[in-house]
């Protein structure tokens, strides 16, 4: 038989498209194809390619949900920016916190534009991605720094880190 005639046959014992049928297996149950074969009495190597022309296999899936993540984020991205120009004045130009916190925001504001344009390399990606992360990080050290949280964020750190070593 033909992968074309397993194609028909099992069509016609499920009542679905091939394409219901192999998400259900694949995707819902996380199914192996050895395990597909023998449920839907058809060649390993006919699932195989199967589960490849329709992107459920594990890494194909994987690789297909980072992709429509990272579209995601950079149209959150662009919405945010579009009302935000980057070559405003500085509300604050004094040397101090607020200045400091208004300067970082803006470095943010610039990095998550970068992203929007540098294209698909992953190592571009990466490294905009990573300063995206420490600027954020960094904003979320002064906010709570300003409402005298930080001192508790330590403490929370240093209990936190006990857990993996012994003082």
């Amino acid at each position: 038989m033909t992968n074309n005639d397993y194609k028909i046959q099992v069509e016609k014992e499920h009542g679905k498209t091939l394409k219901e049928i192999m998400y259900e297996l694949c995707v819902e149950r996380d199914h192996i194809p050895a395990e597909i074969s023998s449920i839907l009495n058809v060649p390993k190597s006919t699932i195989i390619q199967w589960r490849n022309q329709f992107r459920f296999g594990p890494l194909q899936r994987a690789t297909d949900s980072s992709i429509s993540r990272r579209k995601a984020v950079i149209d959150d991205y662009i919405d945010e920016l579009n009302d935000v120009d980057l070559n405003r004045d500085f509300i604050n130009k004094t040397h101090s916190l607020s200045g400091f916190k208004e300067l970082i925001q803006r470095f943010l504001e610039l990095e998550k534009y970068r992203r929007t344009i540098i294209g698909t390399s992953s190592m571009a990606d990466m490294s905009v991605m990573i300063r995206i992360e420490s600027l954020n990080e960094m904003l979320s050290y002064i906010n709570d720094y300003d409402e005298n949280k930080l001192y508790e964020r330590y403490d929370r750190e240093v209990k936190n880190l006990e857990l993996y070593k012994d003082f």
